[in-house]
């Protein structure tokens, strides 16, 4: 199955740039609340010649349009955050994806941090073990969900067509992210390469998702998402279904799986003993 990943952070390549010196650019889970709070600091960031590159913006536009254009009966739907892309693929097999975002999203980093330095062997560890967590416990979030397909096996190759502003040129997560693909469970191809180098092809996708990221994309630019949920309508015919996937999130039902497990099998022993 090969899958066209869209994130519309893509679009926004600069936020590398902006500052962050009290991790006030992470530090905050509620997206609205983020943004307003980071413009109330640093207000002259807050314009769209800051914020989107057009050309960026294009290039995501286009591969979208002519993906539907190239197949019509392709699966497609939408997502608020990336670890929605779940709710399609976590009982799919043989999957290669396509993934054009601002980060690479195998594996989000989250035991690496300034403390380990440039100490490969840390940065290795750490990512080892956020791999380990995803694949025993389903610990996965937006920034992680492809070493969690991975490591359930269903993983063909990844592609990740990263930005090319100098943001990104020093890419340093990819000779992890192919180690653990190549000596972790099934062998996946791993791969990483500007716009201008990947050549789609005829853009036969069986699968397409786009989602917005709004923790990572300022709320003044939100209404992008509605640009390719319009031209799916248009093109198709077919709802984008906003109102039934605003609210969901696949590292929710993830991280609260095995509490509904545990209640449900509890909530069975207690309508026993009812009954006695």
């Amino acid at each position: 199955m090969k899958v066209l990943s869209i994130d519309i952070d893509y679009a926004f390549p600069t936020v590398d740039q902006w500052p962050n010196e009290d991790n006030e650019m992470f530090s905050e889970w509620h997206p609205y609340t983020k943004w307003y709070e980071y413009f109330l600091r640093y207000p002259h960031l807050n314009t769209r010649e800051n914020i989107i590159n057009e050309q960026c913006l294009d290039y995501l536009i286009e591969t979208f349009t002519k993906a539907l254009s190239s197949n019509p009966n392709a699966h497609v739907w939408f997502g608020m955050d990336h670890d929605y892309i779940l709710s399609y693929l976590h009982d799919k097999d043989n999957i290669e994806i396509v993934n054009i975002d601002h980060h690479d999203d195998f594996l989000a980093g989250c035991y690496v941090g300034p403390q380990h330095g440039d100490d490969e062997e840390l940065h290795l560890g750490g990512y080892l073990t956020e791999y380990i967590m995803a694949k025993a416990h389903g610990k996965v979030d937006e920034g992680s969900w492809g070493s969690y397909l991975h490591s359930q096996g269903k993983l063909k190759s990844m592609v990740w067509i990263r930005n090319d502003d100098g943001t990104h040129n020093d890419d340093t997560r990819t000779p992890y992210n192919q180690f653990l693909c190549k000596n972790l469970g099934t062998p996946c191809e791993w791969e990483t390469m500007f716009a201008e180098e990947y050549d789609h092809g005829d853009y036969q996708y069986d699968a397409i998702f786009v989602c917005l990221s709004p923790s990572y994309l300022p709320t003044s630019q939100w209404h992008l998402f509605s640009l390719f949920l319009g031209i799916y309508e248009d093109f198709t015919g077919k709802s984008c279904k906003l109102d039934e996937f605003w609210d969901k999130k696949w590292m929710t039902k993830m991280g609260y799986g095995k509490a509904r497990e545990i209640l449900k099998e509890s909530l069975d022993q207690v309508k026993k003993s009812f009954d006695k």
